[in-house]
């Protein structure tokens, strides 16, 4: 892995892009084993957590583990649970988020059924540092299908969730549904609301909190099989009906398992996504200032064939991007900062992956007036790495 700034072309054309401030890299080691995989991020009340799925005790086993930042870094690991029915999936990973009463939610996927395409979404909360307790599952549903790709954004008293369920896909003409529902402090679950009735089928969803209340970002499915970027917001009155974030019109007849990343600051609000439109690989970026109602023109940042995979954080100004590039035979993890106007910063890579499935998903998390950024570490013995991004 290598930290060193490089200055690239700009990403969307060839002539030097005007840059914002540079940025500032710090490695933080992470408790993580070798092996380790699917690392998330979540801030509540007392900080951020970083979990993530790796080797667990027995043999077979996997074990959900967990750590805290602190000032010296990352806390030594905890453990939430463990067993052989725990699901490792490159692309849909667990997640931890703390409420403001301090209980702490933990979602991951978990075997349930004769065939592979059958999963569930257990969860389990952990009460003012007592012992994590199983809660049940996420959804009601028990039958085959899959049940994934979750977002959570602590909302009021509780968590709203966010998931992909696949409960009518064994019907005929069945499609995935976005569904949402309140998990609450004592983990009580309200009842479960379909916001979509027609998804991609494993692309993953991002959740955010404007002023306004939740927001929500998917990979969409229409006739045709067109498969662009769109979003469900509360209203104040309700849920929105679901919107094109940009029209991208990407005709692909399977899903692509991409999804989008969003994140906001009161109701600024930014979405980054992949599209194959026309054929042509690109990452883009789109902003919005009053709550995802509306976004501004789209932003293309890499058409260089990237792979995608994004993770975006917003900042007072503009936002900060990470995404999966291709360099050669290879994939480069890199970062850019983006202005509301499309100005780019310097381009930074941050590490140079093997181009496929196993490498995951980046994810990122607004922190200190920056960001943090962790990845699955691809070398020999290599667990999760952790990046504090500062401007």
């Amino acid at each position: 892995m290598f930290l060193t700034p490089i200055l690239l072309l700009s990403l969307q054309g060839t002539t030097p892009a005007p840059r914002p401030k540079g940025l500032r890299l710090k490695e933080i080691q992470v408790p993580a084993r070798a092996r380790a995989m699917a690392p998330n991020l979540s801030r509540g009340p007392s900080g951020v957590l970083l979990c993530w799925l790796e080797p667990g005790p027995k043999k077979d086993s996997v074990a959900l583990r967990f750590s805290r930042r602190t000032k010296e870094g990352w806390s030594e690991a905890e453990t939430v649970t463990s067993g052989t029915r725990l699901l490792s999936n490159w692309a849909d990973f667990p997640s931890l988020i703390e409420m403001r009463s301090g209980s702490i939610l933990a979602h991951w996927l978990e075997t349930g059924g004769e065939d592979s395409f059958t999963y569930q979404i257990a969860l389990e909360l952990q009460n003012r540092n007592k012992a994590f307790r199983r809660i049940g599952y996420l959804h009601d549903s028990r039958g085959k299908g899959e049940h994934g790709f979750v977002s959570l954004v602590r909302w009021k008293k509780g968590v709203q969730a966010f998931w992909l369920d696949g409960r009518d896909m064994a019907k005929k003409d069945g499609r995935m549904l976005l569904m949402t529902r309140k998990v609450d402090g004592e983990g009580k679950l309200s009842g479960e609301l379909v916001l979509d009735s027609d998804v991609c089928t494993c692309c993953q969803t991002s959740a955010t909190l404007t002023d306004r209340g939740p927001l929500v970002v998917y990979r969409d499915h229409r006739k045709g099989e067109i498969r662009d970027i769109a979003l469900v917001r509360w209203t104040g009155k309700g849920w929105s009906k679901p919107a094109l974030v940009h029209r991208d019109a990407w005709k692909m007849p399977a899903c692509p398992v991409n999804g989008p990343s969003v994140d906001a600051i009161g109701n600024k609000v930014v979405v980054a996504w992949f599209t194959a439109a026309g054929g042509k690989a690109s990452v883009r970026v789109a902003f919005s200032d009053n709550g995802g109602k509306s976004f501004g023109k789209m932003i293309p940042i890499d058409e260089q064939d990237p792979l995608g995979r994004v993770a975006v954080v917003r900042l007072d100004k503009g936002c900060l991007l990470g995404w999966l590039g291709r360099r050669g035979k290879r994939a480069e993890l890199r970062l850019v900062q983006v202005a509301e106007d499309g100005k780019l910063g310097n381009v930074r890579r941050v590490a140079q992956l093997p181009a496929n499935r196993a490498v995951g998903f980046p994810r990122m998390l607004r922190v200190d007036g920056g960001a943090l950024l962790v990845w699955r570490g691809m070398q020999k013995k290599a667990g999760i790495r952790s990046l504090l991004i500062q401007q």
